[in-house]
C-alpha cells in the first residue's frame, strides 16, 4: 500500500486534535447545559478531519473508498449532532423527542447507508475516478441526486441550529448578547467553507476546509463558553423561568420599544406577544402612557393598575435594566396578580368595620343598661331591675352570637381539609330550630317544617350553621309576625334545601350583593351583624354545593343551598 504526505495535512492533524480535547474538555464540563452533546459535535468534526487526512494520504481508488466511509461519518455526524445541541440548549430538551429525534435522523441513515454501499448505485456518485494535481493523488467525481439532497439537508439544519441558538440567547438582555457574535462565527464557518468547496472556488483546493471550518467553530464555541460561561448561564434555564413564571415580565429597550414579552403578559392584556414586541410600550397598550416620564436611566416604581376588561389588579414594578459592565440597556416591567390579595384585604376591611360596629352596638346598650340599673340601686328602687338584667344577657348572647361567628370563619378560612360525611339533615334542622326557639316564640314567629329530609354529604356542623343563618333572617326581616317555611324542592334534577320567609322580599340589586362583603340589607326593620350571609357563601363552597335567593311566592324571600347527594339514598 502506497501512501502520500504533504505538509498541508498537518492542518488535519491539528484539526483532529484540537476537535478531540475540545470533546473531551466539554465531555468534563458535565453536568453543564448541553455540555455531552457539545462533546458529541466537536468528536464527529475531529472525525471529519481524520477521514479527510485519510482519504488524502492513500493512492488506490479502493483505498479512498474505503476512507471516505469513514470520513462520511464524521460530515454527517457534525451538523447532525450540532443541530440536536441547538435545539437541545436552546428548548430545554423540550423539542428532543423520540418521534422527532427519529424524524430528524431519516436523512442522515439513509445517507450512511448509501456511502456504505457505494459501489452497488450512483444514487451518491456517479462516477468517481483518481485525480492527479500536481502530484497529489486525489478523487475527481460527478456526484448523483442523493448526494444533492443530503447536501442540502446538511445545510438547512446547520443554519436552523445556528437561528434557533442565536434566537435563544438574543431575547436575552445584553448581559448574554456577548454572546452572539461567537455563536454566529461558529455557525458561518462551516457553512462558508462548503459553500465555496462546493461551488469550486475553493482557495485551498484540493484539500476541503470544511471539518477545519467545524474545528474553528468549537473554537469559537469554547470562546464564548470562557468568556461568558456559555453552558453554565444556560439561558434555556432562563427561559423556562421567563415562560412559565406566574407574573408577567415585559422587557422595554432604550427606545421605549418591547423587547420581549412572556405568555403571561399576553394573558393579562389579550395581546399576542407579535403584535407587542418592536412597538412603543404604551402604543398597544394605552394606560401604560403614565410610565413615559419614569423610564429614566435610575427608574425604580412600583404602583397599582388594573385592567378594566378584567378588573384584574397588578403590582406593577419598574426597575432598570444594566449589562453586566454596568451600561443602562432598558427596562424590566413585572407585573405581579395582586386580585385576590385585593379582594381579601377589601372583604377584611369590610370586616372590621362590620365587627366594630355590631360589637359597639350591644356595648352600648349594655353599658346604658348598667348605669340605669347603678342609679336605680343607689336609690334602693328595685322594680323592673329583673327585666333590665334579663336585656343585658340578650345583649350578652348577641355579642357571643357575633364571637362564634368570627370564629367560625376564621375556621373556613384556615381549613385546608374538610372530614365530609353522609349525615341526616333532619337532626340539624331540628337542632338549628331548637337554638332559635326562645327568639321565635317571643316573635311569636310561624314555623313550617316538613316531615321527611334527605341525608347529604358535608360537613354537619357548617351545615346546621347555614340553617341558622337562615332561620336568623327570616326571624329579623319577616313580617309580623314572622311566617317561616322550612323544606327541600327538586330544580333539575337537584334537591335544594330552603327557609322562605313572608318580609317585604330584596330588590334586583340587594339580590346581587345579599352574599358578599359581610352586607346587611335593612339597618331600620332590624338589628344583627353582617356577617352571617357571607359566612353562609363561603361554607357552601367549601362543600361544593351553590346557594342563591329569590322572590317567594305571595311575597318575601326564598334563600336556597344545594348539596352533594348521599349517592347510595339515590
Amino acid at each position: 500500500m502506497s501512501l502520500q504526505f504533504t505538509s498541508a495535512m498537518w492542518v488535519y492533524v491539528l484539526g483532529a486534535t484540537f476537535g478531540l480535547v475540545l470533546a473531551y474538555q466539554s465531555w468534563r464540563l458535565h453536568p453543564a447545559h448541553g455540555a455531552r452533546l457539545w462533546s458529541v459535535v466537536m468528536l464527529f468534526a475531529g472525525t471529519w478531519c481524520v477521514g479527510e487526512m485519510f482519504v488524502l494520504s492513500v493512492t488506490t481508488l479502493p483505498l479512498k473508498i474505503l476512507a471516505a466511509k469513514f470520513l462520511y461519518i464524521g460530515i454527517i455526524g457534525t451538523p447532525f449532532s450540532w443541530f440536536l445541541f441547538a435545539v437541545y440548549y436552546s428548548t430545554n430538551g423540550r423539542w428532543l423527542k423520540a418521534r422527532n429525534i427519529f424524524l430528524v435522523s431519516v436523512i442522515p441513515l439513509l445517507t450512511l447507508v448509501l456511502v456504505f454501499t457505494l459501489e452497488r448505485h450512483t444514487w451518491f456518485y456517479k462516477e468517481i475516478v483518481l485525480h492527479d494535481v500536481a502530484g497529489l493523488i486525489v478523487t475527481k467525481k460527478v456526484y448523483g441526486v442523493w448526494f444533492w439532497v443530503w447536501s442540502a439537508y446538511a445545510y438547512t439544519i446547520i443554519i436552523g441550529g445556528a437561528l434557533v441558538l442565536v434566537r435563544s440567547v438574543i431575547r436575552f438582555p445584553a448581559l448574554f448578547h456577548g454572546q452572539v457574535l461567537w455563536l454566529l462565527l461558529a455557525a458561518i464557518c462551516p457553512i462558508f467553507s462548503n459553500v465555496l468547496y462546493l461551488t469550486g472556488n475553493n482557495p485551498f483546493a484540493p484539500y476541503d476546509p470544511s471539518p477545519l471550518a467545524f474545528a474553528l467553530s468549537g473554537g469559537f464555541v469554547m470562546l464564548s463558553l470562557l468568556r461568558y460561561r456559555f453552558l453554565d448561564i444556560t439561558p434555556t434555564a432562563l427561559d423556562l423561568v421567563y415562560q412559565r413564571v406566574n407574573n408577567g415580565v415585559m422587557v422595554v429597550d432604550l427606545r421605549k420599544r418591547v423587547s420581549n414579552v412572556n405568555p403571561k403578559i399576553e394573558e393579562i392584556f389579550g395581546v399576542k406577544a407579535d403584535e407587542l414586541i418592536g412597538e412603543i410600550v404604551w402604543e398597544k397598550i394605552p394606560f401604560l402612557h403614565e410610565l413615559e416620564e419614569d423610564l429614566a436611566p435610575d427608574a425604580s416604581r412600583i404602583f397599582e393598575v388594573t385592567i378594566e376588561e378584567t378588573m384584574c389588579t397588578y403590582e406593577l414594578e419598574l426597575t432598570t435594566l444594566h449589562s453586566r459592565f454596568g451600561r443602562h440597556i432598558g427596562w424590566l416591567l413585572l407585573f405581579y396578580d395582586i386580585t385576590a390579595l385585593k379582594l381579601v384585604s377589601e372583604e377584611l376591611d369590610a370586616y372590621a368595620h362590620t365587627v366594630a360596629h355590631d360589637l359597639k352596638a350591644p356595648l352600648t346598650v349594655i353599658r346604658g343598661y348598667e348605669r340605669l340599673l347603678v342609679g336605680m340601686f343607689e336609690k334602693g328602687e328595685y322594680e323592673g331591675a329583673i327585666q333590665k338584667l334579663h336585656r343585658i344577657d340578650e345583649y350578652v348572647l348577641r355579642m357571643r352570637n357575633i364571637i362564634d361567628e368570627l370564629l367560625l370563619l376564621a375556621s373556613i378560612r384556615q381549613s385546608k381539609e374538610i372530614a365530609k360525611r353522609t349525615f341526616s339533615m333532619e337532626e340539624h334542622v331540628r337542632s338549628a330550630l331548637e337554638r332559635y326557639k326562645p327568639l321565635l316564640e317571643r316573635v311569636g314567629a310561624h314555623v313550617d317544617v316538613i316531615d321527611e329530609w334527605p341525608s347529604v354529604v358535608g360537613h354537619a356542623p357548617w351545615v346546621e350553621e347555614v340553617w341558622c343563618n337562615f332561620i336568623s333572617n327570616a326571624m329579623k326581616y319577616g313580617g309580623t309576625p314572622p311566617k317561616i317555611e322550612l323544606g327541600i324542592r327538586v330544580v333539575n334534577g337537584v334537591i335544594r334545601f330552603y327557609v322562605t320567609d313572608n318580609g317585604k322580599g330584596l330588590t334586583q340589586e340587594e339580590k346581587a350583593e345579599v352574599f358578599s362583603k359581610f352586607s346587611r340589607l335593612d339597618n331600620v326593620r332590624a338589628e344583627g351583624h353582617g356577617l352571617g350571609l357571607s359566612i353562609v357563601k363561603r361554607i357552601i363552597e367549601r362543600l361544593n354545593g351553590t346557594l342563591g335567593v329569590e322572590d317567594a311566592p305571595g311575597g318575601g324571600c326564598t334563600f336556597w343551598f344545594t348539596l352533594p347527594p348521599d349517592e347510595e339514598e339515590r
